[in-house]
């Protein structure tokens, strides 16, 4: 192509750009898959508490729901899950018992 016979978009360079490119320039450069978790959880358990930190510590959003005085719920619990251990998470639908398999799992990530 000679450069007399080039003829420029009349468009500003701005409306140029397609929708998915000016996405792609506002998302972060670090971004990665967000996890979600429910944290079952006693008030006076510390290995909940620790489980907690470690959600923090990794800046996964979590809901926790407090266990005390609902045995009834815990129950129920450990009959859908087969556990019997707390902390009892959902890590992105995906169960796990106790403070170790959330260290395992999130390890890997």
């Amino acid at each position: 192509m000679s450069r007399s016979s080039f003829v420029p978009d009349p468009r500003p360079r701005r409306a140029r750009r397609s929708a998915h490119t000016a996405r792609q320039r506002t998302a972060p450069v670090a971004s990665f898959r967000r996890l979600r978790a429910i944290v079952y959880t006693w008030s006076a358990c510390s290995f909940c508490a620790r489980a907690k930190e470690l959600l923090r510590a990794k800046a996964i959003d979590y809901r926790e729901v407090v266990l005390d005085g609902r045995k009834d719920e815990l129950v129920r619990l450990q009959e859908t899950f087969g556990a019997r251990t707390l902390p009892l998470v959902l890590l992105d639908g995906e169960l796990l018992a106790g403070l170790a398999a959330l260290e395992t799992a999130l390890a890997s990530e």
